[in-house]
C-alpha cells in the first residue's frame, strides 16, 4: 500500500473500532475502488457489513477476500459463520468441478512450472548419465505434474462469477420479467453462479443445480462490484 491508501485504511480501521461501521465501509470501499483489492480489505468490509447486520454484502465480500486469499484461516472461518446465519440451507450437488484445492490459479502456473522445469532437466541429465534414480525422480514429477494440472484445468472451466442475494428475499422466475412463474424463493446470503445476464436480470444456478432469474437489483454481482 502507498501512504494515502494506508491512511485510508487506518482511518477505515479506527472507524471499525468506534463501531461507525458505515464510515469503515465507506472506506473500505473507497480503497478497492483506487484498484487495492486486497484479501484484508474485503475481510474487513465484510466484517463491517456483518457488524451493519447486511448479511448478504458480508457474505460477498468474504467470498471476494477468499478468490484472492483461498487458505486465509481467518476468511473460511468468518464465511462459514456468516453462512450458519442464512435462512437458506442448499445441499450441493458433488461434481467433477468439486475435486480442487485451494490454490490460486497463479499459484497451480508457478506449481507446473516448477514441475516442468525439474522434469526436462532431470530428462536433460539422464541423456548424459543413465542414472536408475533421475528416471525414477523424472516420472515422479511427471506424476506431480499430472495431478496438479488436473485441478487446475477444471479451475479453468468453473464459473468464476457469483452472486449473493442482499435483499432479506427474492423471488426466482422461470423467465426475465414478474409477470412469470415464481419457481422459488431465496433469502439474504444465499450464494449462487451467475450464468447470464440481461438488462436488469440475471440467471442464477444455485449449488444443487436449480435455475431461474432474478431481478439485478437483488443481488451483488462479483463482476459488477
Amino acid at each position: 500500500m502507498n501512504a494515502d491508501i494506508s491512511t485510508l485504511f487506518v482511518k477505515a480501521n479506527e472507524a471499525y473500532n468506534r463501531a461507525e461501521y458505515d464510515h469503515a465501509i465507506q472506506g473500505y470501499n473507497d480503497i478497492i475502488a483506487q484498484g487495492h483489492a486486497l484479501p484484508d480489505i474485503y475481510l474487513n468490509l465484510g466484517n463491517a457489513h456483518m457488524k451493519s447486520q447486511h448479511l448478504g454484502s458480508a457474505i460477498f465480500h468474504y467470498r471476494k477476500a477468499l478468490t484472492i486469499s483461498p487458505r486465509d484461516p481467518d476468511i473460511r472461518y468468518n464465511l462459514q459463520y456468516a453462512h450458519e446465519k442464512t435462512i437458506d440451507k442448499i445441499d450441493p450437488k458433488i461434481s467433477l468441478n468439486d475435486v480442487t484445492f485451494p490454490f490460486t490459479s497463479g499459484e497451480y502456473l508457478i506449481f507446473l512450472a516448477l514441475f516442468s522445469i525439474i522434469i526436462w532437466s532431470t530428462q536433460f541429465i539422464f541423456l548424459f548419465k543413465k542414472l536408475g534414480w533421475l528416471k525414477i525422480l523424472r516420472n515422479i514429477f511427471i506424476g506431480v505434474f499430472i495431478i496438479t494440472a488436473i485441478p487446475y484445468s477444471i479451475s479453468l472451466f468453473k464459473n468464476p462469477h457469483f452472486g449473493v442475494i442482499t435483499h432479506s428475499e427474492a423471488n426466482i422466475y422461470s423467465a426475465i420479467g414478474k409477470d412469470n412463474v415464481v419457481l422459488f424463493t431465496l433469502h439474504e446470503g444465499t450464494e449462487f453462479d451467475i450464468l447470464e445476464t440481461i438488462e436488469e436480470w440475471a440467471l442464477v444456478q444455485l449449488a444443487d443445480g436449480k435455475k431461474g432469474w432474478v431481478s439485478s437489483a437483488k443481488i451483488r454481482d462479483s463482476k459488477l462490484r
